[in-house]
């Protein structure tokens, strides 16, 4: 069980990133 909570915890944080990334992406299109 613990390493399922990890992998998930590491799925999340890599969507935050890319969410992140694509965010920052856009505000530079814009600009």
């Amino acid at each position: 069980d613990e390493n399922d909570t990890l992998v998930i915890r590491g799925e999340n944080g890599e969507l935050y990133i890319l969410l992140e990334n694509r965010i920052k992406d856009i505000e530079e299109l814009h600009e």
